[in-house]
This record gives structure tokens, C-alpha cells and sequence, in this order.
């Protein structure tokens, strides 16, 4: 069944710490203070185990419940579309105040959320009726603390049938209760919502699990009243409440372990479809604070985009995220044993399964949910890019998706990298890549989004291909036995850069269905950044002479570190070509290939665009820009460049803003020690630092003479 021990248990600690002993910048508080962290330290007691005593209430309402459902499920025929579409929507919204509510907001608090945020997800909760918010928190966090032990509430260890639904229906083990007991649950006895929903739980659950489910359709539409309340009643009820079992059960039996291998949490994809994105499971048990539950965000994880787009609206804040050098040290040291020596290669490891899930035989769901994702959420900004991508490429290559979301997501990272201390900071909405998106210019920025995409979709492809990922690609050995020069030839396993190349094409540039300028300069930079992964290949000898000399060499070409991409790429970008065309040419064929001309008369290795860009000093919602005005900037440090020393003039003096300086108190690891073979131990150091950010020098009129003059002076350096 599962596989566990007290060697794994000893192992299984909190995605808080690396095996340097590093902290992570995003956990929010210490493991010594969180409740939703493993502890090591509890020990099960010894002797007969307490008998069991079985809840009949539960017993006979589950079985009522489960009967109805099954009668609902006959109804199905019966029901009308809008009755079909009010169960989807009642789902949704119960599914909702689980995942975004009850799991990641009260139990993890993973992200803020605001007074009318909250509000709905209580009443969300309340229709999902499982358990009030309080409690449901509770025991969710004395689960990760106690995980698979007997003070874990669902202990997968008992069975499938008990971590199921078996729990619900005994007595809770004692030292469930006795742990349960122990945690102070501060912040949810502060928090209003939560304590209200407490005290009027029943009469919120009789109201909005059962009677607006039925009456809704009943009264506006005239439907039956068994089928309004069997069907969005009692059948999406039961299914609610098995999907979000089936996280307890499924999820800890079942699929790949690549995050940390001791301990019994799965990736389970099914899971993750049914449950909204909460299937990503050996992720969200190393790292248990990240608000997406998973490395890969919205991929199959509709609660990742719902709170995206919350955040968008202005409705929740401080998301907080796993960085992805800290999920890659953890990998290094818990993780699978991977192919980790491919041509010497120093790139972060795709991580695959540990054992392949039946999950692959289901690539067609995701690719539906998707398109899902892509109707309900066209306005959250972070899962754009990457479902684009996924969404344009034929049926034929649906085996590389994973690799394509992967490749878009690291485009995406490089660019808030290169562009972090630029006025212009790579923000989300300047990631939309639809081709119907009214907030795309034809600017340098838009240039490189282009081009860094591409080149991200490319580069995983390619390096997915030389881990052995794909059973239709190998190395490209077709210069092999050709000399390369003075004394050395072509041989060995060179990084298939052409099958990358084939496949992000139908991908990438899939995208561009117009014939128009701006698509021909889509085009074109996507090409650029492909020229970019094939002009940084690095090539890699070995010398196999008399004795070991290096009169004969044989060499090939692998992949350099994806950074080395973003910094070419950054090179273009300062150098960037602005193409004139005629205003107001049309779609005509004259007009194409007059385009078709100006664009194939420039290198493919530049980045071109067709507008200036706009002042990114000030703000523009319209276009998603914030301005640089509350930016943070860097002063003073040795390891800093010269680009960076220089960010508070560029982002606050140049903007007409002042710089303000502020002290701040952190708390990270220090003075970490290996604990016998598997475990680290950490102290907790706290220093003071000083930041700095632009703000306001004074009142508006000094801002907007301030902006006034520095438009003067960018004239009268224009003019000289």
C-alpha cells in the first residue's frame, strides 16, 4: 500500500530550510512557529491501540447523502441547461471556499485577504458544508504537523477507505484531540469572519448548501423540484465533498514524489483536476506556506488562477511564493536520483516521476481544462503566457505540454530578473501574448517578452529532450565524424537544439494568426529568440590523445545556463531596431509583402519594434504599468553592479522622485548543523537592513513640474 517509516517521518520537515542552511526568503514566519510544519519530535505511543467506536449518525447521513446523489445522478437527463450550469457554478463556489478559503487562506496562510474576500469565501465554505472554518483549519494544520501518524486526523497509513471517509465516521484518535488542543489558533480566534461563520454554521449551511441550490432553479426557471434538489442540491454536494477527500486518500497513495521522496504525499493529476489544483500534493507538503500548492501556478489549478485574479482586482495580497533555487536544493536533496550528469550540464533538473502515474493516459483533460481556465479567467494575468502556449500547439505534440508550460514559465521568471531594477519591470499584464489582446504594443519591452518566451519554450524542450524526456528524440550526432578544426572533430551527445526548435515553433508561433506588421514583428522576434538558445551553445571537448593529451579532441555542444539566453537577449534589447512603415498601409497583398520585405532585410539574431515605448515613470493602469513611485531601489553594496548602484537614480531622481530610506529587521537561519544523517538544524538570527524607494517629493504641482523638466532635458539631449 504505502510505504513509511521513522526514517521518514525524522526527515519529513518543513520546506523552510535548504542543505545550506540558507533561509528562504518567502516563509513568513519560523518553523518553530508555524502549525502547519511536520514535527519531528512526536513520538506514537506504544501498546494496543484505542478500539474504535463508530459515529452512527455519520454513518447513516453519508449513506442518505450518498443515495441521493446516485438517484441524482439519474436525474441528469432530465435537468435543463440552466440547471446544469447552476450545479457547475454551486461546485465552483463549494469547491472555492475549501481550496482558496479554508485550505490556503485560514489554514496555511499562504495570502491576504480582504474583509469582502473573506466574507465570500465564509459563505462559500458554508455551501461546501465541511465543517465550519475554524474547525476545518484546525485539523488540517494538526494533519501537516502530525502527518501520517496517529494524531494525524486522516491517516493515510490506516487505508484508503480511512483517509477517505472512514475518519469521519469513528471516534477521533486522542491524540488527534490531544494536539488538536495545543495549537493556539490565534489568528483565527481574531478574525471576525471566521468566528461569525462559527457561531451561525448551522443555519448558514441550511441556507446556502440546500435551500439556494434547490430554490434557485425551482423558482426563476420552473424546474422540478427533485431534480433542483437532488441534482445542484445533494449530487453536487456528495461530488464536493469526494473531490476534497480524495486529496486526504488518493493523493497520499497514489502518483510521483519529485519534491521529496521520504515521505508519502503524491503529485496525483486527477486529484488536482477534481480538486481545483490541491492534487499537487508532495509539493504542498514540502512547502505547505506557497499559495499556488504547486511549482507550476495555474497549470491545472483553477484556485491558483481565482486568486490571481483577486490579487488583480485588489481583493488579496502578499501571495507568497517558493522560489525556484530554493525548490531546486530541495529536490537536489530529497528528491528522486535523477539524471543529473547529462554532458556535464549545470542546468536545474526537470523533475520527473519517481514512478509514472496512469495520469499520463489523461493529457486530453488537462488540455480541456485549460480552454476552461482560458473562458473563466481571461483577465488573471499570470496563467496567460504560459496557456497560450499550450493551447495553440496541434494534438499531435500534446505530450510536450508540460515542457512548453515549463519553458514559458522560465521566460517569464528571466524576464522579472533582467528587468528588476529597470523602470519597466516585466509586470504581468505585459506577459499577455494573445494575439486579441487590446493591451499589446509593438514597443521594445514587447520585443523581448517575445523573444524570452521562445527562447524559454525552446530551451526546455531541448534540455527535456537530452534528460531522456521524449521517446522520438536522442542527441544530435549528425556532425559527427566531421572535423571542426585544427585537431579536434565533432562527436559525442550534442543537445538537439533542432527538435527544440521544430516543436516551440508550433507552439510560439502558432500565436500569430494575423498578417500585419505587428505580427511580422511577433515573428520575428520569436525567431531571435531561438537564434539566442543556438548562439550561446557552449561547445564541451574531451581530449583523448597519446597519454591523455589533447593533440585529438572530441567535441560537441550543450546547452549553457538559461541566464547566459536572458543576458544575450538583454544585449538585443538595448540595441533593439526600430522598423518605420507606412501609416495606414492595410492588409492588402501589396501591403504584405512590402512588410514581408522590411522585416526579411534584418538580421534574425535582432530584436526590432514598431513603436517607442511610453514613459514608464508614471503610472498607467490602462497598459498595467504602476510607475515607479513605491519601488524599491538599490544604493550601497559590494556584490552589486554598476547598473544596480545606479537604480535609485534611474527609477526615483530621473522620475522626479525622492529616495526614502527605511530600516527593516530580518530573520534567517544561521549556524546550521547536520543532525545525525538527514537532518538540519538552524538558529534563528535576526539583523537590521536598510532599503530604499521612491516617493514623492512633495506635493502634486512639484511632481508634475518635476516630469515637466525631465521631458524638457530628454528633448534637448534628443537635439544634441
Amino acid at each position: 500500500m504505502t510505504e513509511t517509516g521513522t526514517r521518514e517521518r525524522q526527515q519529513h520537515h518543513g520546506g523552510d530550510k535548504q542543505q545550506n542552511g540558507d533561509a528562504v526568503a518567502e516563509l513568513p514566519t519560523t518553523t518553530t512557529t508555524r502549525d502547519d510544519v511536520f514535527d519531528d519530535t512526536y513520538k506514537e505511543k506504544e501498546g494496543p491501540k484505542p478500539p474504535r467506536m463508530l459515529v452512527w449518525r455519520n454513518i447513516i447521513l453519508m449513506v442518505l447523502l450518498h443515495t441521493g446523489a446516485l438517484y441524482g445522478l439519474t436525474l441528469l437527463p432530465y435537468a435543463s441547461a440552466p440547471t446544469l450550469a447552476w450545479t457547475v457554478l454551486c461546485y465552483l463556489l463549494s469547491a472555492l471556499g475549501v481550496t482558496a478559503g479554508a485550505h490556503r487562506l485560514w489554514s496555511h496562510k499562504s495570502y491576504k485577504a480582504s474583509f469582502p474576500l473573506r466574507v465570500f469565501l465564509a459563505l462559500a465554505n458554508s455551501m461546501s458544508f465541511q465543517n465550519d472554518i475554524y474547525e476545518w483549519a484546525r485539523d488540517h494544520r494538526v494533519h501537516h504537523k502530525y502527518s501520517e501518524t496517529d494524531a494525524d486526523p486522516h491517516n493515510a497509513l490506516r487505508g484508503f477507505f480511512f483517509a477517505h471517509i472512514g475518519w469521519l465516521l469513528v471516534r477521533k484518535h486522542p491524540d488527534v484531540i490531544e494536539k488538536g488542543r495545543k495549537l493556539e489558533l490565534l489568528d483565527l480566534k481574531a478574525d471576525e469572519v471566521v468566528m461569525f461563520q462559527r457561531r451561525h454554521y448551522k443555519m448558514s449551511v441550511l441556507l446556502l448548501c440546500f435551500v439556494v441550490p434547490t430554490v434557485v432553479p425551482w423558482y426563476f426557471w420552473g424546474e422540478s423540484f427533485a431534480v433542483a434538489y437532488f441534482v445542484p442540491g445533494l449530487l453536487r454536494y456528495a461530488v464536493v465533498l469526494n473531490a476534497t477527500w480524495l486529496v486526504n486518500s488518493a493523493a497520499h497513495l497514489w502518483g510521483n514524489r519529485p519534491y521529496d521522496t521520504t515521505i508519502n504525499p503524491r503529485e496525483n493529476p486527477l486529484v488536482a483536476f477534481s480538486a481545483m489544483g490541491e492534487g499537487f500534493h508532495n509539493y504542498h507538503h514540502t512547502f505547505p506556506f506557497d499559495y499556488s500548492t504547486s511549482e507550476f501556478g495555474c497549470k491545472l489549478n483553477l484556485t491558483t488562477a481565482f486568486i490571481d485574479t483577486m490579487c488583480f482586482l485588489g481583493f488579496a495580497q502578499d501571495c507568497k511564493r517558493v522560489s525556484k533555487e530554493v525548490i531546486t536544493a530541495r529536490v537536489q536533496r530529497t528528491g528522486p536520483l535523477l539524471k543529473s550528469d547529462v554532458q556535464g550540464a549545470q542546468f536545474p533538473l526537470h523533475r520527473r516521476s519517481v514512478w509514472t502515474s496512469p495520469g499520463r493516459m489523461f493529457m486530453h483533460l488537462e488540455v480541456f481544462y485549460y480552454i476552461f481556465i482560458l473562458l473563466a479567467h481571461s483577465k488573471s494575468c499570470c496563467c496567460w503566457s504560459v496557456n497560450n502556449f499550450l493551447m495553440t500547439g496541434p494534438k499531435a505534440y500534446l505530450i510536450y505540454s508540460s515542457s512548453v508550460a515549463a519553458g514559458a514559465q522560465s521566460g517569464i521568471e528571466e524576464c522579472k530578473y533582467q528587468f528588476a531594477w529597470d523602470r519597466w519591470n516585466c509586470p504581468e499584464r505585459a506577459l499577455q501574448l494573445s494575439t486579441h489582446s487590446s493591451l499589446r504594443s509593438a514597443n521594445r519591452e514587447t520585443a523581448f517578452v517575445h523573444a524570452i518566451s521562445s527562447a524559454g519554450v525552446m530551451y526546455t524542450l531541448t534540455r527535456n529532450c537530452s534528460l531522456g524526456d521524449f521517446d522520438n528524440c536522442g542527441c544530435d550526432d549528425s556532425r559527427n565524424g566531421q572535423r571542426g578544426g585544427h585537431g579536434w572533430l565533432w562527436g559525442g551527445c550534442s543537445d538537439n537544439v533542432g527538435f527544440g526548435e521544430a516543436i516551440s515553433k508550433q507552439f510560439v508561433d502558432a500565436l500569430e494568426t494575423g498578417q500585419d506588421a505587428r505580427a511580422a514583428m511577433n515573428l520575428h522576434n520569436n525567431e531571435a529568440g531561438r537564434k539566442a538558445v543556438k548562439g550561446t551553445m557552449q561547445k564541451t571537448c574531451k581530449c583523448h590523445g597519446v597519454s591523455g593529451s589533447c593533440t585529438t579532441q572530441t567535441c560537441w555542444l550543450q546547452l549553457p545556463e538559461f541566464r547566459e539566453v536572458g543576458n544575450y537577449l538583454k544585449e538585443k534589447y538595448h540595441r533593439a531596431l526600430k522598423v518605420d512603415l507606412l501609416r495606414g498601409a492595410g492588409n492588402s497583398a501589396a501591403s504584405r509583402g512590402a512588410v514581408a520585405e522590411t522585416f526579411s532585410s534584418i538580421s534574425r539574431k535582432e530584436l526590432v519594434h514598431l513603436e517607442d515605448s511610453p514613459d514608464y515613470c508614471l503610472e498607467n493602469r490602462t497598459l498595467g504599468f504602476a510607475g515607479t513611485e513605491g519601488r524599491e531601489c538599490l544604493k550601497k553594496g559590494k556584490s552589486l553592479s554598476k547598473w544596480e548602484k545606479r537604480s535609485c537614480k534611474r527609477l526615483c531622481g530621473e522620475c522626479g522622485l525622492a529616495v526614502e530610506e527605511r530600516k527593516a529587521e530580518m530573520v534567517s537561519s544561521c549556524n546550521c548543523k547536520f543532525h545525525w544523517c538527514c537532518a538540519v538544524k538552524c538558529e534563528q538570527c535576526r539583523k537590521t537592513v536598510t532599503k530604499y524607494f521612491c516617493v514623492k517629493r512633495g506635493g502634486q504641482r512639484g511632481r508634475n513640474e518635476s516630469a515637466g523638466s525631465r521631458r524638457k532635458n530628454l528633448r534637448l539631449k534628443k537635439k544634441h
